[in-house]
């Protein structure tokens, strides 16, 4: 009985030992599952923090390239509002950076009458089409600004369409530096008159709508619709006695005040140009009849018989008009602005 005991008890040992030893061996196994899972998540943990990390200087440079561009920089959604814009964008339109932000562009940004376009600009972009473009953009107050957009689609990381990107140039100086040029290019320097380029521009061009208005004379000679041009070549006299007894400055003076007078006789359709020197032309438009330019004629060399009062000197100085017309006679070929000057 009591061996029976001794071997039930032995076996009883031998049972829980092995029963503990699984659930060590498990209890280890677990650990070491449990272990390489937080290893595995800590270094997914550390890709993760490296990863911000990264996005975020990847973000600060990024806001600090958008930030110091000469450019504004606007992106939007696809229903055309703001969803970043740039200190320069701010700067450009008047408004701060968060007053634009959920705004839509086309409506806050573009003047009604070109309203239209910009949402169909807006639909090629949202098609994938980039496009580069003028348009005067209304500021906060009120005023406008000339600028050049340049506008490609947003795309997420997909690939798929989600908005627009434009970068907008301010061309306002630029538009007045070309303006000015323009200026210096067809206007004399001295009595802001036409120059002869000009001149010969504008001869140009009303000889063009002569020969679209008809061939055949009508009435006096004219063309059909009245618009045969004519110039008036006009020379000052005596203008180097001037020049010679009273000095460059009066002469330039006594040009001046020519050219006032010149412009006072004329209408204001009618072109007056300084071709140089002493040297005026003055292109008529729209005549009617041949006569009404020798009146026109006649009343430029009465304008020049009053004398004009240099250095408390009076000067006198007449004019000399010659006149040709603007059509060709017979088999010639139309005539040019150069052979109207010259005729």
């Amino acid at each position: 009985f009591h061996y029976g005991i001794a071997l039930a008890q032995a076996a009883v040992v031998s049972h829980w030992a092995h029963v503990l030893h699984r659930r060590t061996l498990r209890d280890a196994e677990t650990k070491d599952r449990l272990q390489a899972q937080a290893a595995a998540l800590g270094a997914q943990v550390a890709a993760r923090d490296a990863a911000h990390a990264r996005l975020a200087g990847s973000e600060a440079r990024f806001r600090t390239v958008v930030e110091s561009i000469d450019q504004g920089l606007l992106v939007t959604d696809r229903a055309g509002r703001v969803l970043y814009a740039n200190r320069r964008a701010a700067e450009i339109t008047g408004y701060a950076a968060d007053e634009l932000v959920g705004r839509v562009t086309h409506e806050t940004l573009v003047p009604a009458e070109e309203r239209a376009a910009a949402r169909a600009r807006h639909d090629r972009r949202l098609a994938g089409e980039a496009e580069r473009f003028e348009v005067d953009l209304v500021r906060k107050d009120g005023s406008r600004v000339s600028t050049e957009v340049g506008s490609v689609p947003f795309r997420d990381a997909a690939g798929a369409t989600v908005g627009a990107i434009a970068v907008v140039a301010d061309t306002t100086a630029r538009k007045a530096m070309e303006v000015e040029l323009t200026r210096r290019a067809f206007e004399d320097p001295l009595t802001g008159l036409a120059n002869r380029a000009r001149f010969r521009a504008c001869a140009e061009g009303a000889l063009a709508r002569a020969a679209r208005a008809g061939d055949a004379p009508a009435a006096g000679g004219l063309t059909p619709g009245g618009l045969t041009p004519a110039v008036l070549l006009v020379d000052l006299d005596d203008f180097k006695t001037v020049n010679d007894s009273l000095g460059h400055a009066a002469g330039d003076r006594l040009l001046t005040v020519v050219a006032s007078r010149l412009l006072n006789v004329t209408r204001g359709c009618d072109t007056v140009a300084r071709l140089g020197g002493d040297e005026f032309a003055i292109l008529l438009q729209n005549l009617h009849a041949d006569g009404e330019a020798t009146i026109v004629a006649e009343r430029v060399t009465n304008a020049m018989r009053a004398p004009v009062s240099i250095d408390g000197k009076e000067v006198f100085v007449g004019a000399s008009v010659g006149v040709a017309f603007g059509r060709a006679d017979g088999d010639e070929e139309p005539v040019t602005a150069e052979a109207l000057l010259r005729n």
